[in-house]
């Protein structure tokens, strides 16, 4: 018979507390949290292998399906990991931090650290300014009237 962690813990008369607990699995903040994160992993995944493969199968009639596909599980990875930049996913950080580094792979965010993405994001919510952020109003002012 397999035991949880939960019933270890406590048969060895150590206090279970919620670090005790969360250390050693990779575990949720929330049920409800479980199942939609869950979820949006694997279509993620499931996408992004999906969409290659349509691109790659060399018929022009896939191409189209698999381009929209392939993009939008970049852009359900894309939302994860912004998910694991405020820590929401996971109960310790260093899980959030590890998901957030294997989606990079995803949606083309390797090249940077997950601490590079934490610290813009998180300047753009303390700052009025956003630190990455295209004016529009400007360079629609300064391209010709036939581009812009």
């Amino acid at each position: 018979m397999r035991r949880s962690l939960v019933q270890i813990v406590r048969a060895k008369n150590v206090p279970l507390t919620q670090e005790s607990v969360s250390m050693s699995t990779w575990t949720f903040k929330t049920d409800k949290g479980r199942r939609w994160h869950t979820g949006a992993m694997l279509y993620s995944l499931m996408a992004y292998a999906l969409g290659w493969w349509l691109l790659l199968s060399q018929n022009w009639i896939a191409f189209l399906p698999g381009t929209l596909l392939l993009g939008h599980g970049m852009i359900i990875a894309a939302y994860l990991i912004h998910e694991c930049a405020h820590n929401t996913i996971f109960t310790v950080n260093r899980h959030n931090n590890q998901l957030a580094g294997w989606l990079g792979w995803i949606c083309g965010s390797c090249y940077g650290t997950v601490e590079d993405i934490r610290t813009k994001h998180f300047r753009h919510h303390v700052e009025n300014d956003d630190v990455v952020w295209f004016d529009y109003e400007v360079s629609s002012r300064s391209t010709p009237w036939c581009i812009g």
